[in-house]
């Protein structure tokens, strides 16, 4: 049974230090035959036990560009350069949480576009989780 429930949230936020910084959060629902997830994130994680039968994921992309605008940091995130697939995987116990994108690498006007990325992952305290 494929996932069922993909929602996504965006929010802005801009630091003391002038780096934008943007959340993206995406839900997905959780099979109850489900026990266990795998991550394969390009970031920190940070897990969150909690009660709900969902997983939640807040990816925080960080600026680290020159930029004075978070024009290009929205037009990425519009692109859905960021989002995370979540699949069943094995005998369907065991969910795998991964980056659509293999290569987020973004050129603008010629110049290499450098982004931080952390998880703070929200995951039903019945499940056991592993970082890969």
């Amino acid at each position: 049974m494929r996932i069922l429930t993909l929602c996504i949230f965006f929010s802005s936020l801009i630091s003391p230090s002038s780096q934008h910084i943007k959340t993206v959060s995406q839900f997905f629902s959780v099979h109850n035959l489900t026990t266990s997830l795998i991550t394969q994130l390009d970031g920190e994680v940070e897990f969150v036990q909690w009660e709900k039968d969902e997983l939640l994921i807040e990816t925080s992309i960080i600026d680290e560009s020159e930029s004075d605008s978070d024009y290009t940091l929205n037009y990425i995130i519009n692109k859905k350069n960021f989002e995370l697939d979540c699949s069943l995987i094995g005998d369907a116990r065991t969910l795998l949480l991964t980056s659509k994108k293999i290569n987020n690498t973004i050129f603008s006007k010629g110049q290499k576009y450098q982004t931080k990325k952390t998880f703070k992952i929200y995951i039903p305290k019945r499940l056991h989780f592993v970082i890969q």
